[in-house]
């Protein structure tokens, strides 16, 4: 079990690793993506746009393949494989490097220096995992976790793998995620769940859920104790 070599105090025990989505969790790309739809799809007019960028909000976590096969099909639009990764292919061009440039989480760079040689990271999210371990490089983040994994696995299924290869407890596991997804997922294996509140988004999250818009100064306190 990787806990083994992180012997390190009672408060970084509490948990055995901490799983992280990545957009709007570790860095500030919500909106990235949301324009990077709007503009995909700027030829559908000013309220399609609209429309597209609220689902986009309310459906944080669902991956990219999933949202541009919903809004061609809502547009009458080709849905064959060809059209569909052509369209991918521009997405990423549109975002790809304004995620790379947008600005952390506040506290999260700071987190990430201070703890990650304490308890093992895995970031675990929607963006396709070549362009995540590409942006996670680009940004000097890799040091910082064990593992990114993306789509197109679903989260809940890297999640269990994450359980099963390093033989973690569910229940000493958290996850910490801003979208609806990030909940199904912890709840569906079985780990504690940490929500973001995030001024840009809507907080869809049910009120009996752990969560908090200083997500880096929880975990900072939950860590610290008792160390």
């Amino acid at each position: 079990m990787i806990t083994s070599a992180f012997p390190i105090g009672k408060g970084v025990l509490l948990y055995q690793a901490i799983l992280f989505d990545f957009d709007g969790v570790i860095v500030e790309s919500v909106a990235v993506k949301g324009r990077g739809f709007a503009r995909l799809y700027e030829d559908q007019g000013k309220d399609a746009q609209q429309r597209v960028v609220r689902f986009h909000e309310d459906h944080g976590g669902v991956s990219r393949v999933e949202k541009i096969l919903h809004f061609n099909k809502e547009f009458g639009l080709p849905t064959d494989e060809v059209t569909l990764s052509r369209y991918r292919q521009r997405f990423s061009d549109f975002v790809l490097e304004e995620v790379i440039q947008c600005p952390f989480v506040p506290g999260a760079e700071e987190f990430l220096k201070n703890f990650s040689g304490k308890i093992p990271f895995f970031i675990v999210s929607a963006t396709p995992e070549n362009e995540l371990h590409q942006i996670l490089k680009a940004r000097n983040l890799t040091p910082f976790f064990k593992d990114a994994l993306g789509s197109p696995t679903k989260k809940p299924e890297h999640v269990r793998r994450l359980i099963k290869t390093h033989g973690f407890d569910p229940k000493k596991l958290l996850f910490v995620g801003d979208a609806m997804t990030d909940l199904e997922a912890a709840q569906e294996t079985g780990v504690h769940f940490l929500g973001r509140i995030s001024p840009e988004v809507p907080d869809l999250f049910p009120c009996t859920i752990e969560k908090s818009a200083d997500i880096f100064g929880e975990l900072k306190k939950r860590l610290s104790k008792d160390s």
